[in-house]
């Protein structure tokens, strides 16, 4: 009978906001592979965010004035899409309490909202 000796190693690794991990068995080639890519990732990372810097320090050289914009969030909590729902409710639309709204709510409640047929905790 022969024993075979197998390593597992536990791993995460981290990308936006989702984490991959588990205990695997990794072969080396794979570790190194992983390796190399993170290290690869890391580095276009800092080139981005350099890349970010000189561009915000041109446009404020020349005079341009940055301001924060609002991006809709895609996450069921989302304040919008809370009010999107209560704002379905209220008039007979039937939503979902979770996951992706259909656009045709959407549009009826951003034309409710440009209409001012909103309620306050709809707004």
């Amino acid at each position: 009978m022969a024993l075979k000796e197998v390593t597992i190693t536990k791993l995460s690794i981290e990308i936006g906001d989702i984490e991959y991990s588990g205990a695997v068995e990794l072969e080396a080639k794979d570790k190194k592979e992983l390796s190399d890519l993170a290290t690869a990732f890391d580095k276009a990372q800092a080139a981005y965010a350099e890349a970010t810097k000189k561009l915000v320090e041109k446009a404020e050289a020349i005079g341009l004035e940055g301001k924060k914009i609002r991006k809709q969030a895609a996450a069921a909590g989302d304040t919008t899409d809370a009010k999107i729902r209560k704002y379905a409710a209220r008039v007979g639309l039937e939503v979902n309490p979770r996951g992706k709204i259909p656009g045709a709510i959407k549009s009826a409640y951003e034309k409710a909202k440009t209409g001012g047929k909103l309620q306050d905790d709809e707004k």
